[in-house]
């Protein structure tokens, strides 16, 4: 049973439960980010942490990760990519490896599911990342190849938008900093058996 809060649960199951980011959740999440991008993470940085976290608050695919206590585990996004949105999760430390990632993404599925507008379900994982992929695999995504990495994924951003060139001097020390950076896998999850079941 979960505890009685002045938040909105918008989908639960006997142990976990989502709910939308509120202002009350701004130190756990920033202390996500931390833990996930390190100290240098544009959330604790004073020119920028305040628009990070606007974005946050108005970001419609971002899902907070509460347990039966209301404790913050971590977030799930969905980011619309037309009919295959990717799926992105992040757990805090000391709530990672008890099972909540798939049990937030059942609920993710179960509170974003449409067979008119969902094909599948898209998720991106390091290639390295061998505890997250077993996750997935465990959840039977199936794998579909290799992707670029991010540093790829964002020198081909810089030349789509004509960057590359003109500050190739200032992001000769950032491509240092990603260089060697694992690939990344794609996988294909498809929950439609699940809800056409139900």
């Amino acid at each position: 049973m979960f505890a009685k809060v002045d938040r909105e649960i918008l989908v639960h199951n006997d142990r976990y439960a989502l709910s939308k980011i509120v202002e009350s959740d701004r130190e756990k999440y920033v202390e996500l980010q931390r833990q996930i991008n390190g100290d240098a993470t544009f959330f604790r940085n004073p020119l920028s942490k305040d628009i990070m976290w606007d974005s946050v608050l108005s970001d419609k695919g971002l899902f907070v990760i509460l347990d039966e206590k209301m404790n913050f585990c971590g977030s799930v996004e969905l980011k619309d990519e037309l009919r295959t949105p990717e799926i992105g999760i992040s757990i805090l430390e000391k709530y990672r490896n008890k099972g909540i990632a798939g049990n937030a993404v059942d609920l993710l599925m179960e509170l974003t599911y449409d067979p008119q507008s969902i094909d599948y379900y898209l998720v991106r994982i390091e290639s390295d990342n061998v505890h997250s992929r077993h996750v997935f695999e465990k959840m039977g995504a199936e794998y579909l190849g290799e992707d670029m990495s991010t540093l790829e994924r964002f020198k081909e951003y810089l030349t789509k938008n004509n960057w590359e060139e003109k500050h190739k001097e200032e992001l000769s020390d950032l491509y240092s900093a990603l260089e060697g950076d694992a690939k990344v896998v794609r996988y294909k999850l498809d929950f439609k058996h699940k809800f056409y079941n139900n």
